[in-house]
């Protein structure tokens, strides 16, 4: 197993391109946050006729058609490609929103732990019971230890941006999904829409 890297390096890019104004918070991290499953799973979305040729980047990973379809908006500018610290990325603009797409080998480290780790680029870690307050999803049909969390901002409770993350691994890569393009005060339908384009990458992979 290798030494898993800095927190900082992993978060930069998804600082950088998608939420700016994240504050990071200092002091060293509390107990990791309960895993919970939804209530009802939702089915996933209708497999195509053929299946999907596997991707050798990021971007042929989503189409502008499945963004559509999950967002119900359309993309306005062409994905921008990204490479730096090992991390290979895609990001999609659009009437919805961004999308952040970023892959890595996994090499021992879970879709779990990579969301457990990113939250704290979202919470304040030296508020007590900030970490709790962010519920973890485990999620279905996406390979082991899938994991998502979709939370609203609530900076009197320690968490101090909106947030909708989706960790996915196969075939030895890893993605993470980050976006600002689903309401977190619909919880349930942002976790469902998530899901779905985990769905159709996971299927690229």
């Amino acid at each position: 197993m290798r030494p898993r890297r800095p927190l900082d390096v992993r978060l930069r890019l998804i600082l950088i391109l998608l939420m700016p104004s994240l504050l990071m918070a200092c002091g060293k991290s509390p107990p990791a946050a309960q895993i919970t499953a939804p209530a009802e799973p939702t089915p996933p979305p209708p497999v195509a006729a053929s299946t999907p040729t596997v991707a050798s980047t990021p971007c042929e990973l989503i189409t502008d058609a499945e963004l559509h379809a999950v967002f119900s908006s359309t993309v306005s500018s062409r994905p921008e490609r990204h490479d730096a610290f090992g991390i290979a990325a895609c990001e999609w603009n659009g009437d919805f929103g961004r999308l952040l797409l970023q892959q890595w080998p996994s090499k021992g480290h879970t879709p779990q732990d990579e969301v457990r780790d990113l939250v704290s680029g979202f919470i304040d870690t030296g508020m007590p019971g900030a970490r709790s307050r962010v519920r973890l999803v485990s999620l279905q049909g996406l390979g082991n230890f899938a994991t998502a969390v979709v939370e609203a901002r609530d900076a009197k409770n320690g968490v101090l941006a909106d947030i909708a993350v989706l960790s996915i691994a196969r075939n030895g890569q890893t993605l993470v999904f980050l976006t600002d393009g689903l309401d977190e005060d619909e919880r349930e339908e942002a976790l469902r829409k998530l899901r779905e384009l985990g769905h159709y990458a996971y299927a690229r992979l």
